[in-house]
């Protein structure tokens, strides 16, 4: 007879957040020093896009309303340490227009650790990756390789 061994399920905290672009720019935000992409944790029944836009506002201070989603990225996976336990962080992304004013002053939300709020030219990405977590480093490869790119870039141009 065999026996097995009962192992704890690994605790999950599923995020969403997105790339948003601006007239051929990409928002950043320095968070504990690191440039990241906004993101922030699902709540409750609230779906993936809610919250992509939810925690963009939050992070950033750009209006709900100028934020519309345009497309889907691949999620990434990884493990971080709480001090008592491994959990599994999935981040849910998505592709993201701001469409209000280019002039918009951005309002880092320093409570979450966030001390800048930049729009990084697209042409200039590659120092941005250099200085910023390996799984942002890939997702930003992977939209800048995406099909639909040049149509992105396209629903990025200010129509103010």
């Amino acid at each position: 007879m065999m026996s097995y061994i009962k192992l704890k399920p690994t605790p999950r905290l599923d995020t969403a957040g997105g790339i948003v672009l601006l007239n051929q720019k990409i928002l950043f935000i320095k968070k504990r020093g690191i440039w990241d992409l906004p993101k922030g944790k699902i709540e409750f029944d609230d779906s993936i896009d809610v919250t992509a836009l939810r925690e963009i506002h939050e992070e950033t201070g750009l209006e709900l309303e100028n934020l519309d989603i345009i497309g889907k990225l691949p999620s990434t996976k990884y493990y971080i340490w709480d001090g008592k336990d491994y959990i599994l962080k999935k981040n849910f992304w998505r592709i993201i227009v701001y469409r209000g004013s280019p002039d918009v002053k951005l309002i880092p939300d320093q409570l979450e650790g966030i001390s800048k709020c930049r729009w990084k030219s697209i042409n200039k990405i590659s120092k941005v990756q250099k200085k910023t977590h390996s799984r942002i480093s890939y997702l930003i490869d992977y939209f800048l390789n995406d099909p639909n790119f040049e149509i992105y870039l396209k629903e990025s141009q200010s129509r103010i």
